[in-house]
């Protein structure tokens, strides 16, 4: 959302059968309906899947480059300068897939199998080795078989985490929102984090489809880092948590207080919420 800042009663559309390999940061907050004011909302339009917010980006073959005389191949998920014909670009506008920096890549996946990630390009050795070279936004894997997407032992696909130790869905100091029809998949902290003062959040249909390999928490959690009084989640397929303590209804809570505090944030899955269309459905 490149936007500084949305008003009050705006929509954000996002075309379904899209994809970002980026975290989404909504910049600014709606005001209470209740007093006259109106919800920022972010949903979708259009025909087909979902809004995809992914960590995972397939690399093809003609991203890579084998460093000469070497099993060694490199693609550059990012540049800070653009037009680059190297570059990973995504659609048929030739835009770069990411326009956030990766500030690290601890996960590759070669085919089905996760990769082994080393410290240096010379400490690749063996197939499924992986470095990235965080400075210069280039990784680099080791393929005997040539190029690393037409490699018969990674299942001639190579795919890396681009947001790996970052939120997908970001909510920082922003409140009165309303988000749904959206999947956000393959991240290894949160799919969702509820930080700052935000509060008055409505999340409805959205989903998460692939389990990931290790995650701080839940690996399709809702995190949130303080204690808000009125977060909705309907149709929602996730668990929540509050700064690391599961609150979800299979989840007990240990300490009376804060279930007091708390009990209210935690909306069934299903439960039927008239004022989104569409319910029950992505």
């Amino acid at each position: 959302m490149e936007s500084p800042a949305f008003q009050a009663g705006d929509t954000i559309s996002l075309l379904r059968d899209c994809t970002w390999n980026e975290t989404l940061t909504p910049p600014s907050s709606g005001t209470n309906p209740a007093t006259g004011g109106a919800l920022i909302k972010i949903d979708s339009y259009g025909n087909g899947q979902p809004p995809h917010l992914t960590g995972y980006l397939p690399i093809a073959a003609k991203w890579w480059t084998q460093i000469p005389n070497m099993n060694i191949w490199s693609a550059p998920p990012y540049s800070t300068t653009s037009g680059l014909a190297n570059v990973v670009q995504c659609g048929i506008r030739g835009f770069y897939c990411l326009t956030q920096p990766p500030s690290q890549l601890e996960y590759v996946r070669f085919g089905t199998t996760w990769g082994t990630a080393q410290g240096s390009q010379t400490a690749l050795s063996q197939d499924r080795d992986f470095w990235y070279d965080a400075t210069n936004y280039i990784l680099y894997v080791y393929s005997a078989e040539g190029n690393p997407a037409g490699n018969m032992a990674y299942s001639y696909t190579v795919g890396a985490i681009v947001l790996s130790g970052e939120t997908v869905l970001n909510l920082n100091g922003v409140s009165w929102l309303e988000i749904q029809h959206l999947q956000i998949d393959w991240f290894d902290g949160y799919g969702v984090q509820v930080q700052g003062a935000s509060d008055h959040i409505w999340l409805a249909n959205m989903a998460r489809t692939v389990k990931w390999k290790t995650a701080r928490c839940h690996w399709d959690s809702m995190c949130s880092h303080r204690t808000p009084v009125d977060i909705h989640l309907y149709n929602t397929d996730a668990k929540y948590e509050l700064c690391g303590l599961p609150l979800s209804t299979d989840a007990p809570v240990a300490d009376a207080h804060l279930r007091s505090r708390t009990a209210a944030l935690w909306e069934p899955h299903l439960r039927d919420h008239g004022q989104h269309a569409g319910d029950g459905e992505l």
